[in-house]
């Protein structure tokens, strides 16, 4: 299922189905850098899915929980943005639920 999301800024798709993480290159351009956001509670080996099929991948590891949704966190990843050198045309990944997504 593919939902397209109308903002005032633009738009974008959000997919959801069974077993997207592997073909995660195939809807999304990774051949650039992009930071994968997620948390403790997510298996190893989705992280790994998606991040060795990037060209540079970034991944930023938070502890579960709705406290990680913190503006310490959030700078947290705008500073390790901004030290790997992130544009615009990069790309932010969230692996995980609920604080992952948000922060992402």
């Amino acid at each position: 299922m593919v939902l397209r999301i109308e903002t005032k800024s633009g738009a974008y798709d959000v997919t959801i189905e069974r077993g997207c993480l592997k073909r995660a290159s195939q809807l999304l351009n990774l051949e650039r850098k992009c930071l994968i956001v997620t948390d403790e509670g997510v298996p190893h080996d989705y992280i790994s899915l998606v991040s060795s099929g990037c060209k540079e991948a970034l991944v930023k590891c938070i502890k579960e929980g709705e406290i990680s949704k913190s503006m310490a966190n959030l700078e947290m990843l705008l500073s390790s943005m901004l030290d790997a050198g992130f544009t615009r045309s990069d790309c932010v990944i969230a692996i995980g639920g609920g604080m992952a997504g948000d922060l992402a």
